[in-house]
C-alpha cells in the first residue's frame, strides 16, 4: 500500500487472479485514495466481496487520476454494486467500468441508472455476464439515464 501511495510512475497495474480477497482490495484502497499516477486499475477474479468494493469505492470518491476499473468476475453483488453508484456519483476522472461477471440483478442496476443521471464522464461501461434478467433488460432501466448522460458511448 506504502508503494501504491508514493509512486508517481506506475500508470497501469494489472493483478488480476491474484485472489486478493477484501484485505488486498483494502490495501490496494488504501494507496489508491493517495496516488497521483495510477490510470488503470485491473482487479479482476480476486474474490473481491461487497466489503472490498466498499473500500475501494470509498477510494474512488478521492481519487483524481484512475481513468479504468476492472473489477471482472469478483463477487460484488448488489450491495457492491451500489457502492460503485455511490463512488459514480462523485468520481470525475473514472472513463471505463467492467463490473462485468458479479453476480448483479436488476435491484443494483436501478443505483446504477440513477447514478448516470448525475455522472457524464463515464464512457464505457460492462455490465455482461451477471444475472440473464439484468443483461436482457438493461437497455430497458438504463435507457433514462442514456438520455440524460453525455458521456457513454
Amino acid at each position: 500500500r506504502n508503494a501504491l501511495r508514493q509512486n508517481i510512475y506506475l500508470v497501469e497495474l494489472n493483478i488480476g487472479c491474484n485472489k486478493l480477497y477484501d484485505n488486498g482490495a483494502s490495501y490496494l484502497a488504501q494507496g489508491l485514495r493517495e496516488n497521483i499516477s495510477l490510470r488503470k486499475l485491473n482487479l479482476e477474479h480476486n474474490y473481491i466481496t461487497a466489503n472490498g468494493a466498499l473500500k475501494l469505492c470509498n477510494a474512488l470518491k478521492v481519487n483524481h487520476t484512475l481513468n479504468e476499473l476492472v473489477l471482472h468476475g469478483n463477487v460484488i453483488g448488489n450491495v457492491g454494486c451500489n457502492y460503485v453508484s455511490e463512488a459514480l456519483r462523485v468520481n470525475t476522472t473514472l472513463l471505463a467500468l467492467d463490473l462485468g461477471d458479479n453476480d448483479i440483478d436488476l435491484n443494483a442496476v436501478n443505483s446504477l441508472s440513477s447514478a448516470l443521471k448525475i455522472n457524464n464522464t463515464l464512457e464505457a461501461l460492462n455490465l455482461a455476464g451477471n444475472n440473464a434478467d439484468t443483461y436482457n433488460l438493461l437497455h430497458y432501466y438504463l435507457a433514462a439515464s442514456l438520455k440524460e448522460n453525455s458521456g457513454l458511448k
